[in-house]
């Protein structure tokens, strides 16, 4: 009685240890890969460049606008909405949820404002979608184009310190977002 007890016992074990156990063994060297899906995993490998750190550039660091930039101005409130293309960087279609930074003139690196995303934007890969982005000026910001950029009728910005929300990731980008040239009839 005394062996089939011991006998049972172990088979229990062997039950509840055993499929945990093997799992971990399967995964030792992707521990990672237990608990984040494969699909997942090379999609973060190629936002961050290969993981054996071949200095590939990250492509959301790689964000630029294309086409013309259509700019209207509320002097009342010191609002400008700037619409623009986007190319989508990524390897997977995602909506962009949310976009903030500092638009800065670039040729004199001087804030001019806040920016934020006016709505969601789906961005297919491959394919260019139509960005509407809020800027609030500072008094500061308005001054320097009136007297900086006096005469101009255009002037390069950027959008820098931006965040990105896009597919329920929030991402810090380490590079400008170029916008290109804006007309400066507003002011």
């Amino acid at each position: 009685m005394e062996k089939v007890r011991l006998a049972l016992i172990l088979i229990t074990v062997a039950i509840v240890v055993g499929p945990p156990l093997g799992i971990l063994l399967a995964y030792q060297n992707n521990l990672l890969g237990l608990i984040v899906p494969s699909e997942i995993e090379q999609i973060m490998n190629s936002l961050d460049g290969s993981p054996e750190g071949d200095n590939q550039t990250n492509p959301i660091d790689q964000i630029n606008q294309t086409g013309p930039v259509d700019v209207q101005y509320d002097p009342a409130t010191l609002t400008a909405t700037i619409t623009f293309q986007l190319q989508n960087p990524a390897p997977i279609d995602v909506t962009l949820n949310s976009l903030s930074g500092t638009v800065r003139c670039d040729d004199h690196v001087f804030p001019l404002g806040t920016a934020s995303l006016k709505s969601p934007v789906q961005l297919t890969v491959g394919k260019p979608a139509t960005v509407t982005v809020i800027v609030v000026l500072t008094q500061q910001g308005r001054d320097h184009i009136q007297t900086a950029h006096e005469g101009q009728a255009t002037t390069k910005v950027s959008l820098v310190d931006s965040t990105i929300n896009a597919g329920g990731m929030t991402i810090r980008l380490a590079n400008p977002i170029s916008i290109g040239e804006v007309p400066l009839s507003f002011h």
